[in-house]
């Protein structure tokens, strides 16, 4: 009998053993709607218009090297896992509200510490990959060098592979977004109980994960892992939870607009941004967030605090992407022992580590006013002596130069500057005098001025080399 173009269509059959459709390319598809097959589904190789299964309860699925149209498994309730090992479909594969179990694969027997619930490596999918509303694997789901034309969605879905990998998607290629949540229409975002990984993938669109639940036990290695994946589009992960020490890694990653907020930030020491860059920041944070949002790194490295007063500058917010280059030099600094943490303290308060060069202006200034009150001082003590006969006036004039005591600090304080005042005045090392400041009575050594004058010429070659290196970049980590 001739099968029409709808194909076979079995409606709540049941088929107490397997099936077996291996090698099969009839010009049809094959349906089983709420049907039950209480064995192995086996289409290895099968070439088949389309393969509906939805609603029925089936053993493993077995379905290596297939070619289809479309794949229908909505609602699939297996007993064992679902391989689509090198399958070739030409539309998309619908696995909403289905629930496979992982059981041991023994054609691979290296990955069975996995526990596979569902495996599609080398495969081809032009269409989408929906694992929504419902979807639920007890073990791991494994998508492996794959290429899917589509959005790869998994909102509504439940990945349940206790202190082990729950997601493992690795080497693919995806034209459209991963979507774990999908906060549009209000839909429940996924649940994780294990690791989820995207390595090494390609996202032409966005990976959203807003309010995804990364659940796990103390001390497993479970959370959100996207290392090595170039995202075109934006990385949304707001209202994260990371339960238990779940971690936060995007090493190696790059997106178009990073949003997030402080609820869904790891713990410390469980957050990795090492190589990790974007181009805009959507949640608009301070820059004393965004410094406490890169403290939560174990260690120190360099680059995502480069990488963020990058994206700080270049919105605009000059002081912010100062704030985090300080920062960084703060733990820079930390880390080269008593001596580079001495030499750190004395430039961050000096010049700000080079990107604060006003600061030695300040400094300066306030040097110099002290310099100032000290040489007043001790013009009013009387142990400021001329210098004459050594620099006696010529005849035309008529007055010695007389003592200016800001002049007098100034002409100390700059190098490569000659103001003459100290080449007329200088303290009297061997007097001592008595004035009043501020109506309290003092009495003054010349020596002692000697010594400050000293430690302010001192100052003024040290704070001048520091400005000069720090406005031309010298000492500046950019």
């Amino acid at each position: 009998q001739l099968v029409g173009p709808s194909g076979v269509q079995v409606l709540a059959a049941r088929i107490p053993g397997g099936l077996t459709l291996d090698l099969v390319a009839p010009p049809f598809g094959i349906s089983l709607i709420n049907s039950s097959i209480l064995g192995r589904v086996s289409l290895t190789g099968a070439q088949l218009r389309w393969v509906v299964l939805s609603g029925s309860e089936t053993g493993e699925i077995y379905a290596p090297e297939i070619t289809s149209g479309v794949i229908w498994m909505n609602g699939v309730r297996s007993s064992g896992p679902l391989d689509l090992d090198g399958a070739k479909i030409d539309g998309s594969i619908y696995l909403a509200g289905a629930h496979f179990l992982h059981a041991p694969l023994p054609y691979l027997e290296e990955l069975n510490s996995w526990n596979l619930a569902v495996r599609m490596a080398y495969a081809k999918v032009r269409g989408f990959v929906d694992l929504t509303h419902g979807f639920e694997a007890d073990g791991a789901v494994e998508i492996d060098n794959s290429s899917i034309g589509g959005d790869f969605t998994l909102f509504g879905s439940r990945f349940i592979n206790p202190k082990n990998v729950a997601l493992n998607a690795a080497s693919d290629v995806i034209g459209g977004d991963v979507m774990l949540s999908f906060t549009v229409e209000k839909q429940l975002p996924a649940q994780f109980d294990g690791a989820v990984q995207f390595i090494d993938d390609q996202i032409a669109g966005g990976l959203y994960a807003d309010k995804v639940s990364f659940e796990g036990d103390p001390g497993t290695r479970h959370g959100l892992y996207i290392v090595s994946t170039p995202i075109k589009g934006s990385l949304f992960v707001r209202s994260i939870a990371l339960r238990n020490g779940g971690e936060l890694f995007l090493g190696g990653s790059t997106v178009h607009t990073l949003f997030d907020d402080e609820q869904g930030w790891p713990k410390p020491g469980k957050l990795t941004l090492d190589g990790f860059s974007y181009d805009y920041l959507g949640n608009p944070l301070s820059a004393d967030a965004r410094v406490r949002w890169l403290a939560l790194q174990p260690g120190f490295n360099p680059q995502p605090y480069k990488q963020l007063a990058k994206v700080l500058a270049e919105s605009g917010d000059d002081a912010g992407a100062i704030r985090v280059r300080i920062a960084a030099e703060d733990l820079r600094y930390a880390r080269l022992g008593l001596l580079g943490r001495i030499w750190g303290a004395f430039l961050k308060k000096t010049i700000g580590y080079g990107h604060r060069p006003m600061l030695t202006i300040m400094w300066s200034v306030a040097v110099v006013i002290f310099g100032w009150l000290v040489v007043s001082i001790g013009g009013s003590a009387g142990i400021m002596r001329r210098t004459w006969p050594e620099n006696a006036p010529r005849e035309s004039e008529k007055e010695y130069e007389p003592l200016r005591p800001l002049v007098y600090s100034l002409d100390v304080f700059l190098p490569f500057v000659n103001l003459h005042q100290e080449h007329y005045w200088w303290p009297n090392t061997t007097a001592s005098g008595a004035c009043r400041v501020l109506g309290v009575p003092i009495n003054l050594k010349g020596s002692l001025i000697l010594y400050y004058l000293w430690v302010q010429i001192i100052a003024g070659w040290i704070l001048s080399a520091i400005f000069v290196a720090g406005v031309t970049g010298l000492i500046r980590n950019e």
